[in-house]
């Protein structure tokens, strides 16, 4: 295949279509050296990197009030309001503790794919709700409360991961009743909520007093920077969240990272790099809806990946596993499914090639995969 389609990046570096991240905005190694540099002839650098940066400092909190208020529409006060290490961090100490005696956590039945992992460490059980095109079926919902007694739901209800669809408000607030009527908390991860034009609002708005808001700069800014911005439904529950794990600081965030991004709420940076990281998506998207015309897929314009449903003759491991002999690293549904839900489909992420050159070559490949009949079994 490389040779037919004069392709140069096969099999030893596949193009990364499976891991969904920002593609590099344009000047971010300029804004990266500007924050490195401030903190290098900052005269409290010393300081900084010796101690904890404890659920974050004032200047970290207000960074964070700016950034979670370009997505809901009321700003949290800052005492419910903390910075961690990043989604995953947080959800390690958050999921426990949501879940309570019942040891079990909703969520929709297909899901972020770190969530099954993290429960089998905390020794939860995930039990998975039904979707349609509009995100979680409140029915299910109500059902899996009535079933389990569960106390908590994981939802991603903003460029669902990995369906890439968004909730309409009605369906939202289907949700926030069911949830209210079983006594139910939500932690909400919106990690792509800032990027996406026009969202509904958000859970937290809808129901601040039983959800646990979280969103990552991951997708808005950078990966690597592991830094996120939790907003508790209360000052009292966040208390009882932080009261014995004081001495826990594997989820306290980055003192560099942490600086680096509160300096660059302080100069406008952020919102440069928001501006560009949201500019090249939709480039990208364009890139997509051209070279995907007629396949059967569903994405956000602003969102970072898209959901590809497979022809029968295609199951979706081995067209991964085509996919990536011929180039390209993409992510099967199975990656995904809670409760054997396992629909014949793929996730494609469009942020992670370092060029829209490369996800253009990238896209081709797979096109040209799916047009192929799937080779015999040996």
């Amino acid at each position: 295949m490389e040779t037919e389609l004069g392709y140069s990046r096969i099999r030893n570096h596949p193009i990364d279509l499976g891991r969904t991240m920002a593609p590099v905005s344009a000047n971010f190694a300029q804004h990266m050296k500007d924050g490195l540099t401030m903190l290098a002839h900052s005269r409290d650098l010393a300081q900084v990197m010796k101690s904890h940066r404890f659920l974050g400092t004032s200047e970290d909190k207000s960074a964070a009030s700016d950034w979670i208020g370009r997505r809901l529409r009321s700003i949290p006060p800052e005492d419910r309001i903390i910075v961690t290490g990043g989604t995953q961090s947080t959800l390690l100490v958050l999921l426990p503790f949501a879940a309570g005696q019942q040891k079990t956590i909703l969520t929709e039945n297909l899901t972020y794919l770190a969530i099954r992992p993290l429960a089998r460490l905390l020794g939860l059980q995930v039990v998975g709700v039904e979707l349609d095109d509009d995100g979680i079926l409140p029915d299910s919902l109500a059902k899996a409360c009535r079933r389990t007694s569960a106390r908590v739901l994981y939802t991603n209800p903003t460029v669902h991961n990995p369906t890439g669809r968004t909730m309409s408000l009605k369906r939202r607030k289907e949700i926030v009743a069911v949830v209210r009527e079983h006594g139910v908390t939500v932690i909400e991860d919106d990690v792509q909520g800032v990027i996406v034009e026009d969202a509904p609002a958000a859970i937290a708005d809808l129901a601040p007093e039983r959800t646990w808001y979280i969103m990552s700069v991951t997708k808005s800014l950078a990966m690597g920077l592991r830094i996120a911005y939790v907003v508790a439904p209360t000052s009292t529950d966040l208390s009882d969240l932080i009261r014995p794990l004081r001495s826990v600081s594997s989820w306290y965030p980055s003192p560099l990272s942490a600086a680096v991004v509160a300096h660059w709420h302080q100069t406008g940076q952020t919102l440069e790099i928001l501006h560009a990281i949201k500019a090249e998506t939709v480039r990208r998207q364009a890139f997509v809806a051209s070279i995907l015309r007629g396949l059967d897929y569903y994405t956000n314009k602003h969102g970072l990946h898209l959901w590809l449903e497979l022809p029968a003759q295609w199951p979706a491991d081995l067209f991964v596993a085509e996919c990536l002999a011929s180039g390209v690293d993409i992510r099967a549904a199975g990656h995904f499914a809670v409760d054997g839900s396992n629909p014949n489909a793929v996730r494609i992420s469009i942020g992670g090639p370092p060029t829209s050159q490369d996800l253009e070559t990238g896209l081709n490949i797979l096109v040209s995969v799916l047009q192929q009949r799937p080779r015999p079994a040996s």
